[in-house]
């Protein structure tokens, strides 16, 4: 079964070279703003936070993302499981990404340029 995932949520670790949230570019991580469920086919948009990146540029709950940059996302039949926010991180470029979309009132594929937010991680408590 597929349950529903943030795509923004803090990691508690800082992004090296060999983490899936870093690129040979920077370590960076961005934020697209939606909540999605997995299928062979993409991500299943099931919620798209206000004011965010996935707002922004139009994105809609029941919309399908296909691919980001290029790469297919989903439950793919080469890389399994391909999390959008990880593609999204991975193959971001100075915070820009471009998302195939099936448009969910249309039917249509389109590409979307998304504009990512970069996502800053605070961790407050005391040392002892």
């Amino acid at each position: 079964s597929t349950t529903a995932t943030p795509l923004t949520t803090s990691q508690l670790s800082v992004p090296t070279l060999n983490s899936p949230f870093a690129t040979a570019n920077s370590g960076q991580q961005w934020k697209l703003g939606i909540m999605k469920t997995d299928s062979e086919v993409g991500a299943l948009i099931t919620q798209v936070v206000p004011n965010t990146p996935a707002a922004r540029a139009g994105l809609k709950r029941d919309d399908l993302i296909v691919a980001i940059n290029g790469q297919l996302v989903g439950m793919t039949p080469t890389r399994g499981l391909v999390d959008v926010g990880i593609e999204a991180n991975r193959t971001a470029v100075n915070g820009r990404v471009v998302a195939l979309i099936a448009d969910a009132v249309s039917g249509r594929l389109k590409n979307v340029p998304i504009d990512l937010e970069e996502t800053t991680l605070t961790l407050e408590g005391t040392v002892r």
